[in-house]
């Protein structure tokens, strides 16, 4: 009974499975761990590493991007077989050591979105016990843990404020003063030393391709980002968008982009081609920004004339990573910063409350803790999508996917270490 759509509509993508814990952001709120309620990752909710292996995904109906992956049916069902777990004790992929077995704490397998899709009716955490394990009586009737929510009704999601637009046509007669700087470069955000330059970054036209060259210094190198065009919805708050500050990518939620690469590691094992980050964390990648219409990775459209966009980079295949979450705007025809529009009233959190399954008690002696099962490689291109990485099913890291997008998790950035479990509930 799983949506067959993300909250936007589209198909693309599914749902990633993953095993791990999860707290609460609110406790009043069972839903508040998952990331359409701000739950970041690392924080509300942590999981088993290894894309490909215990980090596996289910594709929406019709999804062309994982096609060695189940599907599900039209009715949102679905079976992965033979899901890996990593055993009661695992270093998450956030680097916290995990102990099922300790008193307190909950594991389970959840699902989210996949590729950075703002997907809550796809949010969902099954716990599971261990054969052997002894839990206090009743404890597993009276822990919220384990309280089946109702299944959210599908909704629409609100629609964000309409964007204010400039009074004047930023595209009209366009005239590049001469000897002008065209570089702009991007003012590291809190926290962080990384940041972007893009040359050129100003009078770009709105009705034609311009190649502009974008270049990064002072990222963490040994993590690889995914790098988007787009736009926020509060230019007069950038932290608000940033994946480790609980911001969500879509057409109404912190950002949204399309053009989506990925810059790799600096010790990534990829093609000669791709792109990736030298021992200091510098790198640079030139990009064809098509006009001032961006389609977005999440099937709407952009039009930076009014929207006004910028370069996003934040971690890939879902990890959150602050250092390397930067973001730097760039100018078509004759925009400036004093016409950003005014920020969006975001809906980002108030669709359907995710739901927790306890009908579903898996016994740890009985599950293949080997090899994935469900086929071979998968496709390294995400359709039209962009350049960006997939899951794969080999534990590789892969150049072409999605964001974020963002596996995993869209979107994505620092993993948030929290020292004590002190509650593991849905």
């Amino acid at each position: 009974n799983y949506a067959t759509s993300s909250d936007s509509g589209t198909t693309f993508g599914g749902a990633y499975t993953l095993f791990g814990v999860i707290e609460l952001r609110e406790d009043n709120d069972l839903g508040s761990w998952a990331p359409t309620k701000r739950g970041a990752s690392g924080s509300n909710y942590d999981y088993a590493g290894e894309a490909g292996k215990y980090q596996l995904m289910v594709n929406y109906p019709g999804n062309t991007t994982e096609p060695g992956s189940p599907y599900m049916t039209q009715d949102g069902d679905w079976v992965l077989e033979d899901h890996p777990i990593p055993g009661p004790q695992f270093t998450s992929q956030g680097g916290v050591e995990i102990d099922c077995l300790a008193e307190g704490v909950q594991c389970g397998f959840m699902t989210i979105g996949a590729h950075g899709q703002r997907s809550s009716g796809v949010e969902v955490f099954t716990p599971v016990e261990f054969a052997g394990e002894q839990r206090p009586d009743d404890e597993a009737t009276d822990d919220p843990t384990v309280t089946p929510t109702p299944t959210p009704t599908p909704s629409e999601s609100p629609s964000p404020t309409e964007t204010q637009t400039p009074d004047v046509d930023v595209c009209a007669a366009v005239d590049v003063p001469e000897n002008e700087d065209l570089v702009v470069v991007g003012e590291p955000l809190e926290a962080t030393d990384a940041v972007m330059t893009v040359e050129p970054g100003r009078y770009l036209p709105c009705d034609r391709a311009t190649e502009v060259t974008v270049s990064g210094s002072g990222y963490d190198h040994t993590e690889a980002i995914y790098l988007g065009f787009g736009t926020p919805s509060n230019h007069d708050d950038l932290e608000q968008w940033r994946r480790s500050n609980g911001g969500l990518s879509g057409a109404d939620a912190d950002y949204d982009y399309g053009l989506a690469q990925m810059i790799n590691g600096s010790t990534a094992d990829v093609e000669d081609d791709a792109v990736k980050m030298d021992a200091s964390g510098n790198w640079s990648i030139d990009i064809l920004i098509p006009g001032k219409d961006i389609e977005s990775f999440f099937g709407s459209s952009i039009d930076c004339s009014s929207a006004y966009c910028g370069f996003f980079s934040f971690g890939s295949m879902g990890m959150i990573n602050a250092a390397n979450e930067a973001y730097t705007p760039v100018y078509f025809g004759n925009q400036d910063p004093s016409g950003t529009p005014e920020p969006n009233s975001n809906t980002a959190g108030q669709g359907p409350s995710p739901r927790t399954n306890d009908d579903v008690i898996s016994d740890a002696g009985t599950i293949d803790q080997g090899s994935n099962t469900t086929g071979g490689k998968a496709d390294q291109n995400l359709a039209d999508k962009g350049n960006l990485a997939n899951t794969g099913f080999d534990g590789h890291v892969l150049r072409t996917m999605a964001i974020g997008a963002a596996l995993l998790l869209s979107a994505g950035l620092f993993a948030l270490a929290f020292a004590r479990y002190r509650k593991r509930m849905i």
